[in-house]
């Protein structure tokens, strides 16, 4: 789900006017969160996978980088 997520917070993010809309902000914590409340569950479960903690750091890096594109924008668009 995650994954799925990222690219429609980008869309969001970077096609808002000032980067002001409060969508992507929510989808990008709901990201994060479900981030949190994953490793979490399967940490009380015990449960691993070989493909989860290949995936899980991939998909981090992925949410980081996407929102420093949203914010390096949102800053290029207010330079002078």
């Amino acid at each position: 789900m995650r994954l799925v997520l990222i690219p429609v917070f980008l869309v969001l993010a970077l096609g808002s006017a000032h980067g002001t809309d409060a969508l992507p902000a929510v989808i990008y914590a709901v990201i994060a969160w479900s981030d949190y409340a994953d490793g979490m569950a399967a940490r009380i479960t015990g449960q691993y996978s070989r493909f989860g903690a290949f995936l899980d750091p991939i998909v981090d890096r992925l949410l980081v980088m996407s929102g420093v594109v949203v914010i390096g924008e949102g800053e290029k668009d207010e330079a002078p």
